[in-house]
């Protein structure tokens, strides 16, 4: 997860969201990784993810 102006507090936020996407208990692993700014003017999040669909 690619993030702009990285604060704790929004760290804290971040956390509580995905607890409320995901319940309690164990959590995929996640890297976050603050950056300057993203490709387009605004873009504050960037989220890069991998789905593994039943066959």
């Amino acid at each position: 997860m690619l993030i702009v102006d990285h604060s704790e507090e929004r760290l804290h936020i971040f956390g509580e969201e995905l607890t409320l996407a995901l319940g309690e208990g164990p959590k995929p692993a996640c890297t976050l990784i603050p950056v300057p700014r993203l490709a387009l003017d605004g873009m504050l999040v960037e989220i890069d993810a991998v789905a593994v669909l039943p066959a």
